[in-house]
């Protein structure tokens, strides 16, 4: 017991379940990911998925997840940026969904200051507006099981 007495408790604090926050740090780690498959085309993502063996068992097995590239070299060599937040790309003004890069080799400079840009919390209210639909989705499913 006179362990117990040498420490400190406090009331736990609470976790942040904010969806703005999730999507954020979703949206940062795909962009850390496009910086990085530009760096190295070669980066493959390795992702665990059961599949069934031919005897009728199920092994977790590692398999290679595809990498879309979010920027575009046209035919005159202009390079454009697209972000996207899942599928759909980000709109930063009605009918804009594109960066315009210029060179190629600007790509990760971009991409550092879009990185930035929703690090700082600028691009909160260019998310897609799942946020609505997720809350509708949720009432529909009580609505059922009642």
């Amino acid at each position: 017991m006179s362990k117990l007495k040498s420490l400190n408790f406090i009331t736990a604090p609470k976790t942040i379940n904010d969806p703005i926050v999730r999507r954020r740090a979703k949206l940062m780690e795909r962009l850390q990911l496009q910086i990085d498959f530009f760096a190295n085309p070669e980066l493959k993502i390795t992702e665990q998925k059961w599949q069934q063996t031919p005897d009728g068992t199920k092994q977790l097995l590692p398999r290679h997840k595809r990498i879309k590239r979010w920027w575009r070299t046209d035919h005159l060599g202009q390079t454009t940026l697209v972000v996207r937040y899942g599928a759909k790309p980000i709109e930063f003004a009605p009918g804009k969904t594109a960066i315009a890069v210029g060179d190629k080799n600007r790509v990760p400079e971009v991409l550092n200051a879009v990185l930035a840009a929703t690090a700082a919390g600028e691009l909160d209210a260019l998310f897609p507006a799942s946020a609505a639909l997720s809350a509708t989705r949720k009432k529909q499913v009580q609505i059922k099981k009642q």
